[in-house]
């Protein structure tokens, strides 16, 4: 009887032990798939990660405010720029962000929900009432659709 417990007590385990490694298999598989990015929790400011590669969910702006904009070399394609409005989950405001159309594509519902993938940087220039202005951009490597935010 003791034995035919113990048995079975090993198993058990062992299946428990072998279900965990694939759950975190499955999990190290889907999280490589952006390694390359920081992805946003909610509660971060989307601005402390000036020169790193970020992800975070955003919306086509309705109401696009005024920016700086950066000069865009033309080595063969024109660069063109979208404005993003960061979801409300994060800190941080409306962002331009710059992509060749070759590479990124938008959706064609402009309301819909995204992922955009880029590098964050920063430019500083003159205000219009004086001083100096900083201002936000996101140099765009990809965008995704998904349904809703949650």
């Amino acid at each position: 009887m003791k034995i035919a417990t113990l048995f079975l007590l090993l198993l058990f385990a062992f299946c428990a032990c072998k279900s965990t490694k694939v759950s975190t298999i499955e999990t190290n598989i889907k999280s490589s798939m952006n390694m390359n990015y920081y992805i946003l929790n909610a509660g971060e400011n989307l601005f402390d990660f000036v020169d790193k590669k970020i992800c975070f969910d955003a919306k086509i702006a309705e109401i696009p405010a005024q920016h700086m904009m950066k000069m865009s070399l033309n080595d063969g394609e024109e660069e063109k720029h979208e404005y993003l409005d960061p979801d409300s989950k994060y800190k941080g405001n409306q962002i331009v962000g710059y992509f060749y159309p070759s590479k990124v594509k938008f959706p064609e519902n402009k309301k819909a929900a995204i992922k955009v993938y880029g590098s964050l940087k920063v430019m500083k220039g003159q205000g219009k009432g004086g001083g100096t202005h900083t201002e936000y951009y996101l140099d765009l490597d990809k965008v995704e659709t998904f349904e809703s935010f949650k």
